[in-house]
Formats: structure tokens, C-alpha cells, sequence
């Protein structure tokens, strides 16, 4: 309704960012999370943010054989998330700048958060272009940048909170934690 009233078009819903305990629970909690996706009929984009991370989650994701989008090949996301359960895997440098896609319901998933909160939010305009059914989640490891310096009074939190490697950390106090991080790691960087 607001959307109306002030001309503005429907956002994709943003979740609370995600932490995994290592880089391989992450794979493998992807994994499982897009057998997930697969299994509701829903689609689901994961972008990556490295060539490494790329080529490991397409290993992750051979079995499900998701759709490969490159720069030259942007034009083609609407096809490739076309059917319900698709899966498709795209490098950050093939959606900027965002091109236009169709609005549909889509999980946006990106893996990690960069120490510049700006380079991610760059991403967030090309998911809210799915519109109001798409969800956009950010999933990061301890072993991330953004997380390597934290990783001593991390760990230990989360195995009191007996959080298994098999699952993800996600809440609004954590994601708040996160900001807070990436601007000061940003202000040392600069």
C-alpha cells in the first residue's frame, strides 16, 4: 500500500544475514538449502562474490544442475529462473549494474558480505528489481573478511549456543553486529 501512495516499487524482503561456522559448512548448508528451494518449487539465485567461491559452489550445486549466468549471458536470468525449482549461479560482476529482470517470487542468496557495506548494498537494488515476493539472504562464514578478526570470541559463543556446523547462525542482533563491523573495518581500510 505505502508503495503506492509514495511511487515507489516493492522491495525484496531482506532476512537476517547468516553465519556458518566454516566455508565448508556453508557449502554444505547451501547444498542442503537449495535441495530445500528444489523441493518447495521455488527458485533461488546465488551470487558469488570470488572466482574460488564460484567454482566451489558449483561443485556444491553440480547435482542440481543449476544455470550458469555470466556477464554475457544477463540478458538470459529471467529464462534460467523460469520453472519452479530452478537454480541458477551468478558471478557479482554479471548483475552489476543491475539490468532489468521480471519480477517473480526468487531467493536471492549471496554468499558472504565484503568489508565495504556499500559494495553489497550495490547488489540489494538488483534484487528489490524481483519485487516484494523475493527474499535476498546473506550468508557468511567465519573464515569471511568480514568475520577473520572475530573469529576467536565467535567460535566460542557459538559452541556454547551449541550451534552445530551443520546449520546457520541468523538474527537481527547479529546482522547489527555485522554493520557494525563492516564500517569499521571500512574506516581502518581507508
Amino acid at each position: 500500500m505505502f508503495e503506492r501512495l509514495f511511487n515507489r516499487a516493492p522491495r525484496a524482503g531482506r532476512n537476517e544475514d547468516c553465519v556458518w561456522l566454516s566455508d565448508a559448512a556453508r557449502m554444505a548448508g547451501l547444498q542442503k538449502l537449495a535441495g530445500d528451494f528444489a523441493a518447495q518449487g521455488r527458485r533461488a539465485l546465488f551470487i558469488t562474490r570470488s572466482a574460488v567461491m564460484h567454482s566451489a559452489l558449483q561443485d556444491a550445486l553440480e547435482s542440481r544442475t543449476p544455470a550458469l549466468i555470466d556477464r554475457f549471458l544477463a540478458s538470459g536470468l529471467d529464462a534460467a529462473l523460469e520453472a519452479a525449482g530452478a537454480l541458477a549461479i551468478a558471478s557479482e560482476d554479471a548483475l552489476l549494474p543491475p539490468r532489468p529482470v521480471r519480477p517473480q517470487t526468487v531467493e536471492v542468496v549471496i554468499l558472504t558480505r565484503e568489508i565495504d557495506r556499500g559494495r553489497d548494498d550495490q547488489l540489494v537494488p538488483f534484487a528489490d528489481q524481483f519485487g516484494k515476493l523475493a527474499r535476498i539472504t546473506f550468508h557468511l562464514s567465519m573464515q569471511d573478511a568480514v568475520l577473520a578478526g572475530q573469529q576467536a570470541s565467535l567460535a566460542p559463543l557459538l559452541k556454547a549456543l551449541h550451534v552445530e556446523d551443520t546449520e546457520a547462525l541468523a538474527s537481527g542482533l547479529l546482522s547489527r553486529s555485522i554493520a557494525r563491523m563492516q564500517a569499521k573495518l571500512h574506516k581502518r581500510s581507508r
